[in-house]
């Protein structure tokens, strides 16, 4: 065989090689990049109502969570992980600017412009729709 030709599988077969680690990135990885689509991980989405708020995280590996109360961002940040009992972990898909949701009982889908998400939000229990604006607040937030 020509050194070219050995040289060219070699690098053939190194490719080949390379690329069959599956279609995700590893377990725990981030997918996302708040970079690219829009979305940020370094804080909370924040719907304010008359009597409560509803917050949602989201993380880079595709996993949200979603609580309500009637607190401030700063006030919830601290439970706004994807182990605490009083939120909701859900997961979440980018397509370009839309951004979907599913966590519990509830579906979101919605548009990302900047810092804020238009959102629909059915309700699966109650079959309601309704539509809300996240807009994000930049609080500490823990890691887990």
């Amino acid at each position: 065989m020509k050194p070219c030709c050995s040289v060219f599988l070699l690098a053939f077969a190194f490719a080949l090689i390379a690329g069959c680690g599956g279609t995700g990135p590893p377990m725990g990885e981030p997918i996302y990049s708040s970079d690219e689509h829009g979305i940020r991980f370094d804080g909370l989405y924040v719907d304010r109502q008359a009597n409560s708020s509803m917050f949602l995280r989201f993380y880079p590996d595709g996993v949200c969570v979603w609580a309500e109360g009637n607190t401030t961002a700063e006030g919830i940040a601290r439970y706004m992980v994807r182990s605490h009992h009083e939120s909701t972990a859900g997961t979440f898909q980018i397509a370009g600017k839309t951004v979907t949701a599913s966590v519990a009982d509830l579906e979101f889908e919605g548009a990302i412009d900047k810092d804020r998400i238009y959102m629909e939000v059915f309700n699966v229990r109650t079959e309601g729709w309704e539509e809300r604006t996240y807009r994000f607040a930049d609080v500490d937030l823990p890691d887990r």
